[in-house]
């Protein structure tokens, strides 16, 4: 137990995980649990500035940090290019939906500078993952179980680090963040216990990497476009849509209502006879 104990001590957090690059020249622990990005530093000296109806951005990719690549065979090079696309295209689309961002080309002048750069990026073992899930059956122990034990069959991790400069090239800020995605279920105890579903998303190359980074996508165009990290992101991206069965109630009554509802009758004129007066009798 005290070896146990030891180990997990010496464990490294998820900030120790970020490699300290010359990309990023910052690493800074947000203080904030709740934060998106695991180091978050700001030029605090620089005086705020009145904001742009449209801020101006530059997008640039940056692989000369990743670490690891030239240990990665032909056919894993590849699969990291094809990474490094998505990266590109995801950013691409969410600065250019924020209505609040303008997107422009690397030659501008009066454009504030988003650099982003990949510093890790493990996938997780396709193999591993479908034996978690349990294809088939094993006898372990004496007793029929579904599929084999994988300890290590986890989802893999990425790594990222951002920084932002202003067109005179000063930085403003410095951002990073390291994602594990955890170990998938499989089994153990039980008699025909069934495994957890493997994610579809997972059975591809870096598919939680890609996941990882449609969120990372949306977190920065809200960061850019408001200085800060909003709780909701979908205001800052796309208009809300009413949802349909908002828009059917407004128009068609509830049935039972309208079988319900009175309806009074229409009030008639009242009936008047005509005023006949009778002779007066004679004088005795």
């Amino acid at each position: 137990m005290a070896a146990v104990l030891l180990v997990s001590c010496a464990a490294p957090s998820e900030f120790e995980q970020i490699p300290a690059t010359p990309f990023t020249t910052h690493l800074k622990k947000n203080s904030k649990e709740d934060a998106p990005f695991l180091s978050h530093w700001e030029d605090e000296t620089k005086p705020n500035e009145p904001a742009a109806e449209r801020r101006r951005v530059c997008l640039k990719l940056n692989n000369d940090y990743f670490q690891g690549e030239e240990q990665l065979d032909k056919s894993e090079k590849k699969k990291l290019a094809k990474l490094r696309n998505y990266l590109g295209r995801t950013l691409r689309k969410e600065l250019r939906r924020n209505p609040k961002l303008r997107l422009v080309s690397a030659s501008a002048e009066d454009a504030d500078v988003l650099e982003v750069a990949l510093l890790r990026a493990e996938d997780a073992n396709t193999a591993k993952l479908l034996l978690a899930q349990g294809a088939g059956k094993m006898v372990a122990g004496g007793m029929l179980t579904d599929g084999l034990v994988t300890n290590d069959a986890d989802k893999g991790s990425v790594c990222m680090a951002a920084k932002v400069s202003a067109p005179d090239g000063t930085l403003l800020a410095e951002l990073a963040d390291f994602e594990y995605g955890g170990k998938e279920q499989g089994i153990t105890d039980g008699l025909l216990s069934a495994a957890a579903p493997v994610d579809p998303n997972l059975l591809i190359p870096y598919g939680y990497q890609r996941k990882t980074i449609d969120k990372w996508a949306k977190e920065l165009s809200a960061y850019l476009a408001t200085g800060t990290f909003p709780t909701s992101l979908i205001p800052t991206t796309l208009p809300k849509i009413p949802k349909p069965a908002d828009v059917v109630s407004k128009v068609v009554p509830n049935p039972a209502d309208v079988v319900n509802k009175v309806v009074p009758s229409p009030a008639l004129p009242e009936a008047k006879l005509p005023d006949v007066s009778l002779p007066a009798a004679p004088e005795s």
